[in-house]
């Protein structure tokens, strides 16, 4: 036994520790909540002081049955178990860079109940059952050093001797030196008094794995394949160690004869593989007395039985690549596509379960669905994805009998790499795996799964053990020992079908409840490629559960006020955690919207909780909060309450909408004079919704929000129906009064929210969501129809009531331009600068420019103020250019033009005007300017140019026009002239069609349009060119029958009535001047001369039409003028908006003249007046 120089002092028991857990608190940034005091369980009664953060000793040596819970599921908890020596701590915080070395290892020996930590030259060992209730003695122990590495802690294994004795330590460093103390005691005096031995290496051979396998015995395990037995004795007080490798036993000299004659004797001998050993676990005792071994090298299972006689048998080495792989792809399919792909698989770790199978770890690299490579992350690390295989052993091959994924990756976050460990509990229902940063949990009985994740790169979990007969896992971490309780009934009663998505939503709600405390060494996350199904499901309901109060999650606090604050700082720790785990974006809009409205109604719940507290000081003996919470509960079918106030806000938010929809009822009851009522009622609306307004504006980026929100709590009818009311009561109560001198009218706040609800029911309602429900679509077109009409009414009101800056303000907002510009100029308007607003419309078109400016001259044009445009300063002829540039303003462009001495173009816009208008002597007016303008224009260019005689003509023409309207409206008033008394229109043209239009009795269809031309005109109303002729041929004409040439000009001569409705309107012109005359009494010869008979035909229409019309091409005979009826389309294009029963009436009027027309057989006659009038024209 060699002696050494002494080992770090070590240290006794000491009370300076106070913190259950090493290294200081976290940085203030993760603590944006204060620590929740109930992460103390319940049950436990333990009182804790609000502004504490983890249990002094003291506390845990007073008070050892008390649980600080970090974590707590339907299936385990997590709870604070021991600190961790002061020795121990420093060590620790001194080497904190666990991101990206592994420089300490550590274990916890739950045979013993003694812990250790170890980095390349000290090693730690404390009895950790002792941490719990005292403090515990610290042994500390000089390492086997390498001088080939540094930095790499030694393997390691406690001495179990049984109760009452202190357990013995070996060390080992990977070069394969080994320490070994009897005792642990001797780390107080140093631990210079050890017993060493070295194990035979080849070169580049390291020690890989040691695993205990009696309590004096170990296996080591190297990189190149070798196993080498090490067994501890103790001689007359001498200890040794023995150190071998696995071998078969020496045969003796007649042995090797009879086998070198026999030649069978090595035959069956299996030489296993050799390579890097990854893991070394015990089997069962072997049928020979021994022990089996098992081990993984690279992707071969080996099975060793170490005999008790001194020797080891290999008795299985099986290659089991392409049995995970197949298992792997059946169990998870396009992850593992194809053998012949590298997926870098290694076999990490294996245990055997108490029914004698094999548990093994696997990793590889994940692929997608087109075999992408997958594998590295956004940060260039290597991401591997890990399973769990349970192997059933046959003897000469395995069967895999289940596959299981573990619920960690490691990735760029997961710290420096070290190699997982199992430990299984309950003898392998559930298997712990520890990894760098996390301890994932599976069950083999049930598809159940889940891990633990430390909150920090810096922190790791050094050690890891579970008690024999135990359904606990303690493990160690750069802080603490914390403790693992496991539910095995509730884990084995796991639901494949809805246990993803409550294990989601238990993720999220212990994160709300203990995520906040600055001591938990615990960072709450999801799974790996969480469900979003399952994600939304269990965010929506534990953010409802917190809205009504789950007691679950939300403890009962007479303090209304703090306990929905509470309420309110756990939905945004329940977002804040979604989004710091990146996948709000997996959850749809409408799931965000769900969870921003119900943190909405929690702060209006707040907000409004806080009016009603101080409203109960005042001790007023009415309330209508009150009353409407109390209707509001009786709705709800909930009267078991004795203080309703505080059950409605405490348990019933989430109807927080009902508040409003039950104020009419409540206001049916009220003093609606009494300014109190008002007051309140309109406090309690605007609250409500004003805290979700502002809540949302400040939050949309935190849920992700995109509007508009899908038909919201906060502008549903009901709400505006109770905003519109309240404001017409508020304003009722203002009238004729000095309602709120104080300064409190809310009038302006309530007209306010009630546009902004409107506006955002309107955007819900135009959303492709609501477009296609037709119902949803009526309500929209009554919103748009509501919004035009109360919000001009609304604004006025404003100003009407002292309140003009409100109403400026809301027109602003809601770029009300129209309302805007009328409240400008209620006052003086002419001259502009004698407007009382004046600074306000320079401002506005200054800042909206023609937004505004558009809808200011339309205002000064449709109020008869044109004075005013034409009198604006310089500052509006930039917005002047553009209004009149957007195209011609009926009436004014001209004077606009005139103004610029733009002479040339007033012409053509005069015409369009007169073309436009409908009113006969404004046309008239028109045309007579543009005249004289055009006439100016020719004198102006000197000469007469051609285009500028048709301009000329037309106004020429179109005067013509106007004459005949006016010889019209004349001939109809001379005929009214004998009417006595002040008659309606109406009457008048009635009595035209009676006394002027005979010919229409047979035609009722024709004689109800009659009427109507006739009342047009009598209105100073202008004709079209169609209707016109209709005037024109329809009257009986029995004293001016020129009126069908008039008639028949005035289609040759217009350009505006399609070609074939002026080939339908002629052959009715001709139709009605052949049916003018008696033909039975012309053609009637009896006693009748030649001469006379002619004179007879002179005196017919016919006859006078024909000598105007000069051209034999203009004629229509009477057969094509019978035949030249109009179709339904040409009828439904003149007259637009007739029913089909009224176009079906005109069609039979058409054709009754027809008709007639053809009955009368007209041809030879009409063909010999024809001659008749060409012969007269000839002859003169």
């Amino acid at each position: 036994m060699a002696t050494f120089s002494p080992a770090p002092a070590h240290r006794r028991a000491s009370l300076m520790r106070t913190s259950p857990r090493a290294g200081g608190s976290r940085k203030p940034s993760r603590m944006s909540l204060t620590p929740f005091s109930d992460a103390y369980t319940e049950e436990t009664g333990m009182d804790v002081d609000e502004g504490s953060t983890a249990p002094t000793e003291t506390a845990v040596k007073a008070k050892p049955s008390k649980e600080l819970l970090y974590a707590n599921s339907r299936e385990f908890k997590v709870s604070y178990y021991a600190g961790l020596p002061l020795e121990v701590k420093t060590a620790l915080q001194k080497n904190n860079n666990f991101e990206y070395d592994s420089i300490y290892s550590g274990s916890i020996d739950a045979q013993t109940g003694f812990a250790l930590v170890a980095s390349a030259e000290t090693c730690y060992v404390w009895q950790h059952a002792q941490a719990v209730s005292g403090i515990p003695t610290c042994y500390i122990f000089a390492c086997p050093v390498n001088p080939d590495d540094y930095m790499t802690p030694p393997l390691h294994s406690l001495i179990p001797y049984g109760v009452g004795r202190e357990p013995g330590l070996l060390l080992m460093n990977h070069a394969g030196k080994v320490r070994l103390w009897d005792s642990i005691s001797i780390g107080l005096a140093g631990g210079g008094n050890y017993t060493e031995a070295s194990l035979n290496l080849g070169p580049y051979e390291t020690v890989s794995h040691l695993v205990r396998t009696h309590p004096q015995t170990f296996v080591a395990s190297t990189t190149q394949g070798q196993f080498f037995k090490i067994i501890h004795t103790a001689v007359g007080g001498k200890h040794h160690i023995t150190v071998q490798t696995f071998s078969r036993p020496a045969q003796s000299s007649f042995a090797r004869f009879t086998s070198l004659l026999l030649a069978t004797q090595t035959e069956g001998i299996l030489i296993p593989e050799t390579g890097p050993i990854a893991s070394v676990a015990l089997g069962r005792d072997s049928s020979s007395g021994g022990q089996d071994i098992w081990a993984l090298v690279g992707s071969h299972i080996q099975r060793w039985d170490m005999k008790p006689d001194g020797w080891e048998e290999a008795l299985l080495d099986a290659d089991v690549l392409e049995l995970i792989c197949d298992a792997l792809r059946e169990r998870f399919g396009a992850a593992i596509p194809d053998l012949s792909r590298d997926l870098g698989l290694e076999c990490n770790d294996v245990q055997m379960d108490s029914e004698g199978k094999l548990i093994v770890l696997v990793s590889y690299t994940p692929v997608d669905v087109s075999g992408s490579d997958m594998a590295i992350d956004t940060g260039s690390h290597v991401k591997r994805v890990f399973s769990l295989m349970k192997l059933t052993y046959l003897g000469d091959t395995f069967r895999v009998d289940d596959v299981r994924v573990v619920p960690y990756q490691r990735n760029k976050e997961s710290g420096a790499p070290v190699q997982p460990r199992l430990k299984l509990v309950a003898g392998g229902e559930v298997v712990a795996i520890q990894f760098g940063n996390a301890i994932a949990f599976c069950s083999l009985v049930s598809e159940y799964c889940d891990r633990l994740e430390l909150y920090g790169v810096t922190d790791r979990v050094l050690g890891m053990g579970v008690p024999e007969d135990s359904n606990t896992v303690l493990a160690m971490t750069v802080g603490i020992m914390i403790k693992t309780t496991i539910d095995l009934e509730a884990i084995r009663d796991y639901d494949p079908y809805t246990g993803r998505a409550e294990l989601i939503k238990s993720t999220m709600m212990q994160a709300i409840l203990y995520g906040a405390m600055p001591e938990n060494p615990l960072r709450f996350s999801f799974p790996p490629e969480v469900d979003a199904d399952s994600l939304m499901q269990g965010a929506m309901q534990l953010s409802r559960a917190v809205l009504r109060s789950d007691p679950d999650i939300i403890r009962k606090n007479d303090d209304l006020t703090a306990q929905l604050s509470e309420q309110k700082a756990r939905l945004n720790w329940l977002i804040t955690f979604i989004n710091s785990n990146g996948v709000l974006l997996k959850m749809s809009q409408k799931c965000r919207q769900i969870l921003a409205m119900d943190a909405e109604k929690l702060s209006a719940g707040l907000q409004l909780w806080q009016v009603y507290d101080d409203l109960v000081g005042t001790r007023q003996s009415y309330s209508v909060i009150r009353e409407t919470v109390r209707v509001t509960l009786e709705a709800l079918d909930e009267t078991v309450y004795n203080d309703s106030a505080r059950a409605f806000f405490g348990q019933y938010l989430s109807d927080l909408g009902e508040l409003i929809a039950h104020v009419p009822e409540v206001l049916q009851h009220a003093d609606l004079t009494s300014d109190v009522v008002l007051l309140e009622t309109a406090s309690m609306v605007l609250t409500i919704i004003a805290a979700p307004v502002t809540f949302r504006k400040n939050n949309m980026n935190l849920y992700k929000l995109e509007l508009p929100m899908q038909d919201p709590w906060t502008s549903q009818p009901a709400v505006i129906n109770v905003l519109r009311q309240l404001f017409d009561a508020l304003e009722a109560a203002m009238e004729g009064t000095n309602a709120w001198s104080d300064g409190k009218e809310p009038l302006a706040d309530v007209a306010g929210m009630l546009l902004h609800t409107i506006e955002e029911r309107l955007a819900w309602l135009g959303s492709p969501a609501a477009l296609d429900q037709p119902s949803l679509q009526r309500e929209r077109s009554e919103y748009q129809l509501l919004l035009r009409q109360e919000r001009p009414r609304m604004l006025h009101s404003l100003h009407r009531h002292g309140l003009p800056l409100d109403a400026y303000h809301l027109a602003e907002r809601y770029q009300d331009f129209s309302t805007l510009v009328a409240l400008c100029n209620k006052g003086q308007v002419f001259p502009p600068e004698q407007n009382p607003e004046a600074d306000k419309i320079r401002t506005y078109a200054e800042l909206y420019n023609t937004k505004f400016t558009r809808e200011l001259y339309e205002y000064y044009i449709q109020n008869a103020e044109l004075r005013v445009i034409f009198a604006l300063d310089d500052v509006h002829k930039p917005f002047l250019e553009d209004f009149f540039s957007q195209g011609p303003r009926q009436n004014i462009s001209w004077l606009y033009e005139l103004t610029k001495d733009n002479l040339n173009v007033v012409p053509p816009l005069l015409l369009d005007d007169a073309h436009k208008a409908t009113n006969l002597e404004a046309r008239h007016l028109m045309l007579s300017i543009g005249k004289l303008a055009q006439l100016a224009v020719v004198q102006e260019q000197g000469k007469t140019l051609p285009a500028a005689k048709d301009v000329l003509d037309t106004f020429h023409d179109e005067l013509d026009f106007v004459s005949v309207h006016e010889t019209i409206v004349a001939d109809l008033q001379l005929a009214l002239s004998t009417q006595r008394g002040r008659q309606s229109h109406d009457a008048q043209a009635e009595y035209i069609l009676k006394t002027q239009a005979k010919r229409l009795n047979g035609t009722p269809a024709f004689a109800r349009i009659f009427r109507e031309y006739v009342r047009t005109l009598l209105q100073g109303n202008v004709l079209s060119v169609e209707d016109m002729v209709d005037v024109l041929s329809m009257r009986d004409n029995s004293e001016s029958p020129d009126d069908y040439v008039i008639a028949l000009r005035l289609l040759w001569g217009s350009d505006d009535t399609p070609q074939s409705r002026r080939q339908s309107a002629l052959g009715a012109v001709w139709r009605r001047i052949y049916l003018h005359d008696d033909w039975n009494m012309i053609r009637d010869t009896a006693n009748v001369s030649d001469a006379e008979l002619n004179q007879r035909y002179r005196d017919t229409a016919l006859y006078r039409t024909l000598r105007e019309v000069r051209s034999r091409a203009d004629y229509v005979s009477p057969d094509e003028a019978a035949a030249a009826q109009p179709t339904s389309a040409e009828i439904a294009a003149r007259w637009p908006g007739l029913a089909n029963d009224q176009v079906d009436s005109l069609l039979d009027d058409y054709a009754t003249e027809g008709r007639v027309l053809e009955e009368y057989d007209l041809e030879n006659v009409c063909a010999r007046i024809v001659t008749l009038a060409e012969e007269d024209l000839d002859g003169e």
